[in-house]
């Protein structure tokens, strides 16, 4: 995208907000007074939920992201229980090697391919070529909320064994919002995003836009992100109601090598992608659900690469539906049936330091998953209660083995005492990345990826929450989980071929306990300890825990903290031979951040002005996530936000 199209996007973003705001000058009936804003929000995460089949969801929602000062999806979920991230840059995420990725409970280390789906208003959105998420391409901007499952639930989706999902925020409510903010920082930092939402009669709508940019802490470490989304709805009747999403983003990620070895510099990574998707939701006593119309695109220029390769260009589209129904027939008692169609088109062109092109032009993949179960309440939840569910999903590849998927759970407690127990199976499918490898970089391998199976997972999951009115919630939950079926290049046995010989076994103990003793004061602290085999799987912590701390201190003065310990870990890919490893390790580390923001009310205006400062790694810490690659130490950056 050139400057002058983007600026003049920008212009159009911020036009339209200052029209919008004319619409509202007159308040409309029953908005809130932004004046009286005075509860806080939760710290570092809003909080863990049950799905009808015993899945936990862990939630992060814009008050996180705002007061963690995120850039990225990376700076959102960081201090979450059970994630963890490695990245280059201090914007942006270098998409090649371990440049940039969120890694949960040490899945998603696989390049290339990958453990975790990753979505934007349930949209997959990644590299379709190398089957793997980027990280640039989920922009923050446009997030009400951000949706981590922990292990896989085929009864909430598919082909995976986890998932990020970010959820477009939407106002329900009549009335209008509109907000913005730029910043300056260290490092030549600029970060500026405007939004506007609003809801009156049957219509609703939200948009913004997002730009950052840095010359990084260190030479060649620069990075971009620019990204604008637009979500209008219409509320067809009481039961309908249609929604249409659109984003699309343009960035970019420099490597810097390994300090003081510029040699190690591996380029240029561009990424460009943009989604579209067109809901339809029904809301009745006896049933409700959602279907989904969608399309993604992107394209992944990795340029300047070290070695022989010079530049790879890859090009992806994905498309399809998403069909879920719940039919409620009997008391307490639901039946969810849907299907989902995904289709998975790429190609990618090679270019060589003497000039020579290769083309990839990849098959059209298909994927067809269709799911079914039953959940019942027993009881009530205002007193003792037990909720059984059993479910399953069937998947129909174009290319690779059928698979079945079960799923069944069941959550037990008394008011506001909840336990859960939980069995699922995950299945994971090769992509193109398995067919480029075999024609493009590594021919020898020839046709074996035909012959090869979905990865699964057996995930086991008990946990126990607790919570005592809006003041106190604590949770504790182990898990199990055991892959097999990776699949690995095999070349310690003639000929070089693809099998599925890999296996993996991962398990742990998470809990995290919230404390809000009154309105204007939140405390969070979290904790996961971690077992893994092979022991030197990347980006796998055996011990990781962090804490956050949200003030209303005085007046309109605010003051968020947060923190987290990350012990000694595995770094790099978890490549994929048969012979894989990954000696590399980064030394454990402490990080502490604090955002200081005061809050002027301009009531004649009805506007919020709010001057901020962030500080970044208070205490100087010397830290890496990939050794030869320090972060920044304590580094701020200063800026204003404004809501009315």
């Amino acid at each position: 995208m050139s400057k002058r199209l983007m600026w003049a996007l920008v212009a159009l973003v911020v036009s339209v907000l200052v029209f919008s705001a004319d619409l509202c000058a007159e308040k409309t009936e029953g908005a809130a007074d932004i004046g009286d804003i005075q509860v806080i929000s939760k710290p570092i995460i809003q909080g863990n939920h049950l799905t009808e089949f015993g899945g936990q969801v862990t939630s992060v929602d814009m008050y996180q992201i705002e007061a963690l000062g995120a850039f990225d999806i990376s700076g959102a979920l960081r201090t979450a229980p059970g994630v963890n991230i490695t990245r280059y840059d201090h914007v942006a995420s270098f998409g090649g090697g371990s440049g940039g990725s969120v890694f949960i409970h040490g899945m998603n280390s696989s390049r290339p391919g990958g453990e975790v789906q990753t979505m934007i208003d349930g949209v997959p959105v990644y590299n379709a070529v190398w089957n793997h998420p980027l990280i640039d391409l989920l922009p923050i901007s446009a997030a009400g909320r951000i949706e981590i499952y922990k292990g896989a639930q085929p009864m909430s989706f598919g082909n995976g064994f986890g998932l990020i999902d970010i959820i477009p925020h939407r106002r329900l409510e009549p009335g209008f919002e509109h907000s913005g903010k730029i910043a300056y920082g260290m490092f030549n930092t600029i970060d500026h995003s405007v939004s506007s939402a609003g809801k009156k009669g049957i219509f609703d709508y939200s948009f913004g836009e997002q730009f950052v940019r840095s010359s990084g802490h260190r030479d060649a470490s620069g990075g971009r992100l620019f990204n604008v989304y637009g979500q209008i709805g219409f509320d067809l009747s009481d039961a309908w109601d249609l929604r249409l999403f659109g984003l699309f983003t343009d960035n970019r990620a420099d490597d810097p090598g390994q300090e003081g070895l510029p040699a190690t510099r591996q380029g240029r990574y561009l990424t460009r992608g943009g989604v579209a998707d067109l809901t339809v939701t029904n809301t009745y006593e006896k049933f409700d659900g959602e279907f989904k119309f969608y399309w993604s695109g992107g394209k992944g220029d990795w340029l300047n690469q070290a070695g022989n390769a010079d530049d790879t260009n890859s090009d992806w589209l994905l498309g399809g539906f998403k069909l879920s129904e719940n039919v409620h027939l009997w008391k307490g008692g639901t039946i969810t049936a849907g299907v989902d169609l995904d289709l998975i088109d790429g190609d990618c062109d090679f270019t060589y330091d003497d000039g020579k092109v290769d083309h990839f032009v990849g098959p059209v993949l298909s994927l067809v998953s269709g799911k079914l179960g039953v959940s019942q309440l027993i009881g009530s939840r205002d007193s003792f209660f037990v909720k059984p569910s059993a479910g399953f999903r069937f998947y129909e590849h174009s290319d690779f083995p059928s698979k079945f998927a079960p799923q069944a759970g069941v959550v037990f407690g008394y008011k506001d005492t909840d336990a859960h127990v939980s069995y699922s199976r995950g299945v994971n499918y090769p992509g193109l990345n398995v067919i480029v490898f075999s024609k493009n970089v590594v021919p020898v391998l020839g046709d074996s990826w035909k012959s090869l199976k979905p990865e699964t997972v057996d995930h086991v999951e008990v946990g126990v929450s607790q919570g005592i009115s809006d003041w106190f919630t604590a949770d504790i939950t182990f898990f199990y989980d055991r892959g097999r079926n990776r699949y690995v290049m095999v070349t310690t046995t003639p000929p070089p071929h693809f099998d599925n010989v890999s296996k993996f076994t991962i398990y742990g103990v998470e809990g995290s306990i919230g404390v809000t003793p009154i309105k204007s004061l939140s405390f969070f602290t979290g904790a996961t300890y971690l077992h893994t085999e092979p022991s030197d799987l990347p980006y796998a912590p055996s011990f990781t825990t962090s804490f956050g701390l949200g003030w209303n201190a005085w007046k309109g003065l605010h003051i968020d903290l947060d923190g987290e310990y990350v012990s000694t870990m595995h770094t790099g890919s978890w490549a994929r031979t048969s012979n894989a490893s990954n000696p590399s390790t980064v030394e454990g580390f402490y990080l502490m951040n604090a955002r200081l923001k005061y809050d002027i009310y301009v009531k004649a205006l009805e506007t919020h002005i709010s001057p901020y400062i962030y500080i970044e790694n208070i205490t100087n810490t010397d830290y890496e996530y990939q050794p030869g690659y320090p972060m920044p130490g304590i580094s701020t950056i200063g800026g204003v936000s404004f809501v009315f």
